[in-house]
């Protein structure tokens, strides 16, 4: 994508291609969206669309790129050190949730895996690095895996189910499979 300037009108572009795009992701599954069909949705010239990006795949990525940024500056900003990992949770739930149909795509077409990768080094920051442990290294980072994995499962069956739990109970089983690992974790010390 060429980046462009900060000009209001670009801005306006950029949401208008986003707004159409997942709409036409969620409707039609991912199938046969062309670039006019887009540009009809979005009510732009297709010229308007090449000025910015070459191709749909490259507009995907630089929104998952947009929205992973503003998760990672988020994650920086707030949980350097977490505390309070059912907190941490409530608050990733909300940022999903107000942006919902962006996670949604990115899970369900095949965009989800640097926010995978993400959550999965936020997650990771909360379990605790014994260098005294019985454990491999590999060990360790299994069971690291296994966690974040399950936590992305079970953010990722949210979304496909429109997100009908609650918040707080999904961040209930998240902190729970977490507090699990960590315990079975810690009483391996």
């Amino acid at each position: 994508m060429k980046t462009p300037a900060p000009d209001e009108r670009v801005n306006k572009t950029i949401r208008k291609l986003e707004k159409a795009l997942f709409k036409l992701l969620k409707n039609n599954k991912g199938n046969d969206i062309t670039i006019l069909r887009l540009c009809e949705e979005a009510n732009i010239y297709r010229s308007t669309f090449y000025t910015y990006f070459k191709s749909i795949d490259e507009l995907l990525e630089y929104l998952q790129n947009k929205y992973i940024s503003a998760f990672k500056i988020e994650i920086k900003n707030n949980y350097e050190n977490p505390q309070d990992i059912y907190d941490f949770y409530i608050r990733l739930l909300n940022k999903i949730y107000s942006n919902q149909e962006i996670y949604y795509c990115l899970y369900i077409y095949n965009y989800s895996w640097m926010f995978e990768k993400t959550l999965t080094a936020a997650i990771d920051a909360m379990i605790p690095v014994n260098n005294n442990a019985p454990l491999t290294q590999t060990e360790l980072k299994l069971i690291k895996t296994f966690n974040s994995y399950g936590c992305n499962g079970i953010i990722r069956e949210w979304l496909l189910n429109d997100c009908e739990d609650s918040i707080e109970d999904v961040a209930k089983a998240l902190y729970t499979c977490s507090t699990t690992n960590l315990r079975i974790y810690n009483d391996i010390f």
